[in-house]
C-alpha cells in the first residue's frame, strides 16, 4: 500500500544554487519547475553564519522595509513542485535548522516554503558557487545582469 502523505507535492521557492536544475534533481528527484517568481519585500544577499562548514558566503535573502527601491527589494527565483518525502533531504543540504530556517508565503492559496539565514554576516561567495547560481539563472531564464550586479557588490565578477 502506498503512503499518500509521502507522495504529496509541496511548493518550494529557490533563489540561489537550487535554481540549478541538475542540483535540484540530485537533491529532490522528480522535482518540477513550475514558474519564475519575484519575491517582493526581500533583497538578495550573500551571507555566512558560524554553523556553515565553508567560510564563504551563500545566497540569502533579507527582509526589506523600503518599498521605493522596487528592484533592490525583489528577489528573482523559481517555484518548484517537489515530493514532500524529499523535504528532509533538502533540509540536510541547506543545513536546516542551524544555517537556514524555513519561512513561507502564499501563492494562489498554496503555501510555498523557502529558506532564509538568520544571525549571519555578509560574506563573499566563492566564484565556483557564483557559477552554480549563474547556471541556475540560465536554467530558469532569469536576468543574469541582475545577479551580476548583486555579486559585484561582493567583489565577485562573472
Amino acid at each position: 500500500m502506498v503512503n499518500k502523505k509521502r507522495e504529496r507535492e509541496i511548493l518550494y521557492f529557490a533563489y540561489g544554487s537550487n535554481l540549478k536544475h541538475k542540483q535540484m534533481e540530485s537533491r529532490c528527484p522528480g522535482f518540477k519547475y513550475i514558474t519564475n517568481f519575484y519575491l517582493k519585500g526581500y533583497k538578495l544577499c550573500f551571507s555566512w553564519n558560524k554553523y556553515r562548514r565553508d567560510r564563504t558566503g551563500v545566497a540569502n535573502i533579507k527582509k526589506q522595509n523600503n518599498p521605493s527601491k522596487y528592484m533592490l527589494n525583489t528577489v528573482p527565483g523559481a517555484i518548484y513542485s517537489m515530493k514532500e518525502k524529499h523535504k528532509d533531504d533538502l533540509r540536510r543540504h541547506e543545513g536546516y535548522p542551524l544555517v537556514y530556517i524555513e519561512d513561507y508565503f502564499t501563492l494562489d492559496k498554496k503555501k510555498v516554503f523557502f529558506y532564509i539565514m538568520k544571525n549571519c554576516i555578509p560574506k563573499r561567495p566563492s566564484l565556483e558557487y557564483a557559477k552554480k547560481i549563474i547556471q541556475g539563472y540560465k536554467n530558469c531564464n532569469l536576468d543574469i545582469d541582475f545577479l551580476r550586479r548583486r555579486l559585484h557588490h561582493y567583489h565577485v565578477e562573472i
